[in-house]
């Protein structure tokens, strides 16, 4: 389970190509690789213009994603590595 510790919008050009994205950094306190001690930090990167789609309207402004932080964050992809649908709940520490 991933833990939102932060949002950040990201946008821009690159290469003459714009970009608007919403960035969500996330904790994950047990990542299963057998290289890895303690906690990873990961960013979950969702298009701006995907954001109600992909929340099912329960994020749509600047507020919104403040209210998400601490909540942990449940991401599902499609074969090329965009997010399609995420849950947000409250976030359960590992016991």
């Amino acid at each position: 389970m991933l833990k939102i510790v932060g949002v950040q919008r990201v946008s821009g050009d690159f290469n003459g190509n714009h970009y608007d994205n919403i960035n969500f950094h996330v904790l994950n306190q047990a990542p299963r690789r057998p290289t890895t001690a303690g906690s990873t930090c990961e960013i979950i990167k969702v298009k701006t213009a995907d954001i109600p789609a992909v929340f099912g309207g329960l994020i749509s402004s600047d507020a919104d994603y403040r209210s998400v932080i601490g909540m942990a964050l449940n991401a599902f992809y499609d074969r090329y590595g965009r997010v399609i649908n995420a849950t947000v709940s409250d976030y359960k520490e590992r016991g």
